[in-house]
């Protein structure tokens, strides 16, 4: 069962990025899975549970290779360095970036379902990002002012994620190291 899942995963990923979401029919995955549409039907219920599952699963493994690299950096890492790479690890995740964008904009257009999953998770981000701002950064645990930096870290990386997608050479290195300082800077965590 976990291989037919992951194998749904690996064929949506493909032909969304060949052919785009709204030209991807789940009856083009199954067949392209070499699967029926009825096992396709038992795993997704829709095309937008799919793509959720897709967004979620590819999050996860950029946030596991977000954290080992944080790790091999050592106990106290430059809080800039941190941010630069978290930014430009998720900025520049291009189909990731695209099939949220398509999930977001069915939240907006009254799909509740996606609307929930998108709050849940944006509620498990923010959690994660605080945690890391006091583990990594040296945030007071009780410092009501590292919900508010998460917060404004995840609408970065929002808008960070859009700009790219729209114009992939905007965001050079430089601009996102300045980025990652200038939000530290406001946050009174100066970067060293």
């Amino acid at each position: 069962m976990a291989d037919n899942r992951a194998k749904i995963l690996e064929v949506a990923e493909r032909l969304f990025a060949q052919k785009g979401v709204q030209k991807t029919s789940l009856g083009d995955i199954a067949s392209e899975a070499g699967i029926s549409k009825g096992t396709l039907y038992y795993y997704y219920r829709s095309k937008d549970d799919l793509i959720y599952d897709l967004v979620d699963s590819t999050f996860d493994k950029i946030t596991a290779r977000l954290l080992q690299q944080m790790e091999e950096l050592g106990e106290r890492p430059q809080p800039r360095v941190l941010l630069e790479m978290t930014l430009a690890a998720i900025i520049r995740e291009e189909e990731l970036n695209r099939n949220t964008f398509y999930l977001m904009q069915e939240a907006f257009l009254g799909n509740e379902e996606v609307r929930r999953k998108f709050r849940q998770k944006y509620q498990e981000w923010r959690a994660l990002i605080s945690e890391l701002l006091v583990k990594l950064v040296g945030f007071d645990p009780e410092d009501p002012s590292r919900l508010t930096l998460a917060t404004i870290i995840l609408a970065v990386i929002d808008g960070l994620s859009w700009q790219w997608l729209l114009d992939p050479g905007s965001l050079e290195p430089g601009p996102i190291a300045e980025l990652a300082e200038q939000l530290l800077v406001r946050s009174g965590k100066r970067a060293e």
